[in-house]
């Protein structure tokens, strides 16, 4: 298994996604990772944002809107990805500087298990996770990182939460000892942008 890596990047071209798209940018791609924005319904300004950015990857319009935080068009998107490993992030949400490198190296010394790293929200929500339980409020969508061999995935459920419910029924898929608890931080959150 290689350590390519695809992001589902859900969108209702919220006006963080720019400051998302250039958290993405700044990243290091190698070639076989791909960003996929997916437009939640009809996103005319997510699509000039996607091609301005030009980011690996493709721009996916799923009918809609759907309204449920993305969850429905990351369960249609997920299985045509193409990368070794898979993350999410949401349009609100940025990656932190030189985040890819550290999941990289990360997956370079935990191959094939999937992961989960630590996210930010200073100061109204803190960093979390602050203890290794899959939990509501102690883990979220951009944290996490899973293999793609098997397609050993749970679903995002339609609810505020439903990224703790992808969490946790994909885990349960995996032996109990699999999950590899990382201390860095990854991702930004970004409420009020």
């Amino acid at each position: 298994m290689g350590n390519t890596i695809s992001i589902l990047l859900p969108t209702i071209s919220r006006p963080t996604l720019a400051k998302t798209l250039k958290s993405l940018k700044c990243q290091e791609w190698i070639e076989g990772d791909e960003v996929i924005v997916i437009a939640d319904g009809h996103q005319p300004l997510a699509h000039k944002l996607w091609e301005q950015f030009r980011l690996p990857g493709r721009f996916i319009e799923v009918p809609g809107p759907n309204n449920d935080f993305g969850h429905t068009p990351r369960n249609l998107v997920m299985p045509s990805v193409t990368g070794d490993y898979l993350m999410a992030i949401d349009d609100d949400d940025e990656l932190a500087s030189g985040a890819i490198a550290a999941v990289r190296k990360a997956l370079g010394e935990n191959p094939g298990r999937p992961h989960l790293f630590r996210m930010t929200g200073e100061p109204c929500f803190g960093t979390v996770w602050k203890h290794q339980e899959v939990v509501e409020r102690n883990v979220g969508t951009p944290m996490f990182v899973v293999p793609t061999a098997g397609q050993k995935w749970g679903r995002y459920t339609p609810r505020h939460g439903g990224d703790c419910d992808f969490i946790k029924s994909t885990l349960a898929m995996w032996p109990d000892d699999s999950v590899v608890w990382r201390q860095e931080i990854i991702a930004l959150i970004r409420p009020n942008n």
